[in-house]
């Protein structure tokens, strides 16, 4: 069975070059951890994996268990 959650690579990129152009990034004011979603989703964007890792775990050690609930 499928995780209806997760998404293709291409879908994942589509979707990061359409945040990218969000004027406002309410996702930082609303992250409890203090990511700074765009720039993880910029690294995300470049195929900078380990980037984007490590951003998000400095700002939040228990990251994959906060990302299943968020």
């Amino acid at each position: 069975m499928r995780n209806t959650h997760l998404i293709s690579r291409a879908e994942a990129l589509t979707e990061s070059r359409r945040c990218l152009g969000c004027y406002d990034a309410p996702c930082v004011q609303a992250c409890p951890a203090g990511v700074n979603v765009p720039m993880f989703i910029r690294r995300l964007l470049e195929d900078n994996i380990q980037g984007s890792a490590h951003l998000i775990y400095q700002a939040n050690p228990l990251a994959v268990t906060c990302g299943w609930v968020c």
